[in-house]
């Protein structure tokens, strides 16, 4: 019996495998808006982690963009691990 998916969740698939193919390349340069989405956090707040310099990021044509390289090594820096035991 073939599974019925919701148009919601193709989108949601599809953003995800976008998603991951944006950080395997290293040199894609990303939006505030796609990080902001990918980070589940507002623009405002990339915004801000750029301004402060927590997220490196170039200006292109009067906006930023982050490379992908920056982001992992941005998520990397700031992940938690949970103790084992």
């Amino acid at each position: 019996m073939k599974q019925h998916i919701s148009i919601e969740e193709q989108a949601r698939r599809t953003l995800a495998d976008i998603q991951r193919e944006n950080l395997e390349n290293p040199e894609h340069l990303w939006t505030l808006k796609e990080v902001s989405i990918y980070l589940a956090v507002s623009y405002r707040t990339v915004l801000r982690m750029v301004q402060a310099q927590r997220l490196p990021a170039i200006m292109v044509g009067g906006s930023y963009r982050v490379r992908s390289a920056e982001l992992g090594r941005f998520l990397r820096a700031n992940s938690t691990t949970r103790a084992q035991g």
